[in-house]
């Protein structure tokens, strides 16, 4: 329970130093996810929902909490049962003429499904990660951007579509 609390701490410490200027945001992604200590598992293609609120700070920085939640497009490699993962992060990102390049620290647990006969067990794990990556915006409140997360045991690339209101 440290490590949540450190970056609720944390994100309340940021915001509250923030100007008043905040939007929500929302966002719609695609990853692929490698279990590095699981091959048993497969690959797992899995789409995301993150929605958050973005506070700008001046000067092209802003900071975005945000939650996400995701499930997976594809059965796994040995059972067919979907995986999926939930967490939270806190992205920063610095802007320069419609491009951006964002850092996530996250804290997510995925709960990939292995099938054994007629049973379904799962090893769900909880685990810190960061993200990086860039964004382009593709019209006022639109933007694409492609990242990678490393966690202790997984890697994951993904591409999003986000909608800032």
């Amino acid at each position: 329970m440290g490590k949540p609390l450190l970056i609720i701490v944390t994100t309340a410490g940021l915001l509250a130093s923030t100007p008043a200027r905040a939007e929500p945001v929302i966002g719609l992604g695609f990853r692929h996810l490698d279990l590095d200590n699981h091959p048993e598992y497969g690959a797992l293609e899995i789409a995301d929902l993150s929605v958050g609120y973005r506070f700008d700070r001046g000067d092209g920085l802003s900071l975005t909490p945000e939650l996400r939640i995701g499930s997976g497009l594809t059965d796994n490699a040995v059972n067919g049962a979907p995986d999926s993962f939930y967490g939270f992060g806190l992205r920063g990102e610095i802007e320069s003429a419609n491009t951006y390049l964002f850092l996530n620290p996250t804290y997510t647990r995925y709960d990939p499904s292995l099938g054994l006969g007629d049973t379904t067990a799962t090893s769900p794990e909880w685990e810190s990660g960061v993200g990086v990556g860039a964004g382009v915006r593709v019209g006022r409140h639109f933007v694409l951007e492609i990242g990678y997360e490393k966690y202790k045991r997984a890697d994951s690339v993904g591409l999003a579509f986000r909608v800032e209101f």
